[in-house]
């Protein structure tokens, strides 16, 4: 069997057989490759990357795990979790997800597996899954501003999506929410509280006292 070797310029080498030369999207980042990596056959001769095809997103949704999940239409990822990233691929879903969420919102996770996949796009027809149509029109939002800026870093890239969510957080006027809640809470009408708790679609911003306040109307209730 002919043998491909994938070399990394001064360290590591892995070995790619030449039916498996679709090589994992983990290593095609914003339409190219990294620059200190080459292609060599066994007699050290260069061969030229094949770039991965794009391809659609079938489904965006949220499992019963309530981990987000992106199902590509055609292409599938089996060891993207080489990369490290918790970023991971369901085989009998067909679908990559991320783990539950812990501190990174649902609209990070959107961007991380965007990113990580690189190949993927949205289309009129994807199908969208217990997607609410706030957390929809920031992912719309974010792939329209990185398709207009395709240099931009991963770092611009979530200051840019923390900037939108601020601007969503007032829009919807979730601080007037929290106000309420505290007047509930004084008022000892902690189910209220919990069910104003349950209507925050922006926890990150919640200070270390508005957290307290839902913790202890959770148990009083």
């Amino acid at each position: 069997m002919l043998t491909i070797l994938l070399r990394r310029t001064k360290r590591h080498t892995h070995a790619l057989s030449a039916p498996a030369i679709c090589l994992t999207s983990a290593l095609y980042k914003g339409g190219r490759y990294p620059a200190d990596w080459s292609l060599i056959n066994k007699f050290g001769t260069p061969v030229q990357f094949l770039q991965m095809p794009k391809d659609s997103i079938a489904e965006i949704g949220i499992d019963d795990q309530e981990r987000l999940y992106i199902r590509p239409s055609t292409a599938t990822f089996p060891l993207i979790y080489r990369e490290g990233v918790e970023v991971h691929w369901d085989a009998t879903r067909r679908y990559l997800h991320s783990p539950k969420p812990r501190e990174w919102s649902y609209l990070q996770w959107f961007q991380h597996i965007i990113d990580t996949a690189a190949i993927l796009y949205l289309t009129p027809s994807t199908v969208w899954t217990n997607i609410t149509e706030e957390l929809k029109s920031e992912m719309q939002h974010w792939l329209a501003t990185r398709a207009s800026n395709p240099d931009e870093s991963q770092e611009q890239r979530e200051q840019r999506a923390r900037e939108t969510r601020k601007l969503n957080y007032h829009a919807i006027q979730e601080p007037q929410l929290k106000i309420k809640a505290r007047e509930l809470f004084f008022q000892r009408r902690y189910s209220d509280v919990v069910r104003i708790e349950s209507q925050i679609q922006y926890p990150e911003f919640l200070s270390p006292s508005e957290q307290q306040l839902f913790t202890l109307a959770r148990k009083r209730q």
